[in-house]
């Protein structure tokens, strides 16, 4: 087979391999005779591979010297105890798994949602990714909500939360929290691909989401939790009442980009100033102080404390902004909402 065409599907299917050999198969490219699959417990990824044996090997050896040859075509032959692996004039020998050892079966659950895999719904997912959490100890925030009654996508890592509005096409009565490797997967899988077809589609069932996309399918399974995060309430409660949004001024992004230089080496706010039409920048730690001045029109006098790098990723997918005295929200018309919680003094 096409040693480069090989690379390219197993570093997609990679994203699903297991980082600890705990369970030694978790490791390992599976391959069918058909496809090529990878499992870790919590994603799976099942590409289109053509072999003439079924077989497994560790994927991270794999792959690495198959991206460190120069061969056109690649070969796997199998002997009692090695997968012979012939590439150009080099030769490879792999301790394998047979198939009766492979641990992944595709779910054959019965699906309660069968959403349009677009351009809409990648880039919701990928602006929810910024504000899944990222944090160990909140494993049930480590994933994007799919709230399919409300035609949403949600996401919050305990400092923002992020609320992408679907087409009311896309809406159906199932909430599901999906991993963010799943989520991770879905994009880098659709952007290798490059072309997006009429039938690629997300499924949910009770444990699992499945993305189909052109012949590939990933894997995620849910992630449970019996008292689940409601976002929702969370930005009603936390906003109380209507924000008055403005037009994100010209020049915030670059004056964000200055107070990071001394506030991010040692975490300090940056104080945001609505006064007299003005939006003041000032940021102080041991290295310096940096001051900024905006020009931000007709709006109430407040003081917040941000987190600017926060604040420079929110603006950076959004073009209004509103800042109050316990969170700054930020919008891109009535599809994307992100709220941002103010810092302490």
């Amino acid at each position: 087979m096409n040693r480069s065409e090989l690379v390219s599907t197993l570093e997609l299917v990679g994203r699903a391999l297991a980082d600890q050999p705990m369970v030694p198969i978790f490791t390992c490219f599976c391959f069918t005779g058909t496809h090529v699959t990878a499992y870790n417990d919590a994603i799976g990824i099942v590409a289109p591979c053509k072999t003439k044996e079924a077989f497994a090997v560790n994927g991270g050896t794999l792959l690495g010297l198959l991206k460190n040859s120069l061969a056109k075509e690649v070969e796997f032959t199998l002997e009692e105890h090695d997968c012979i692996i012939k590439a150009g004039r080099s030769t490879f020998r792999l301790p394998w798994f047979k198939q009766d050892e492979f641990l992944f079966e595709e779910p054959q659950d019965k699906w309660h949602v069968n959403m349009a895999i677009n351009e809409e719904f990648l880039w919701g997912l990928s602006a929810c990714l910024l504000t899944a959490s990222k944090d160990n100890t909140q494993n049930a925030l480590m994933g994007v909500c799919l709230n399919g009654v409300q035609h949403t996508l949600y996401s919050c890592d305990g400092d923002a939360v992020t609320r992408y509005r679907l087409s009311k096409s896309q809406k159906s009565a199932v909430v599901a929290m999906m991993p963010s490797a799943f989520a991770e997967a879905v994009l880098k899988v659709a952007e290798a691909i490059g072309k997006e077809e009429s039938d690629d589609e997300l499924c949910v069932s009770l444990e699992w989401a499945r993305a189909e996309i052109h012949n590939h399918v990933v894997y995620g399974r849910l992630i449970e939790n019996k008292t689940p995060f409601d976002h929702a309430k969370e930005i009603k409660d936390t906003i109380k009442g209507e924000p008055q949004f403005m037009a994100v001024p010209k020049g915030l992004g670059h004056a964000l980009s200055r107070a990071r230089v001394v506030a991010d080496p040692e975490s300090k706010p940056t104080r945001l100033t609505v006064q007299e039409g003005r939006l003041k920048l000032l940021t102080e730690s041991s290295m310096g102080i940096v001051r900024d001045s905006l020009q931000f029109g007709d709006y109430p006098e407040v003081r917040a404390n941000v987190n600017a790098e926060f604040v420079q990723r929110a603006i950076g997918l959004c073009d209004e902004m509103a800042i109050l005295g316990g969170c700054t929200v930020y919008k891109k018309g009535d599809v994307l909402f992100q709220l941002l919680g103010n810092m302490s003094d």
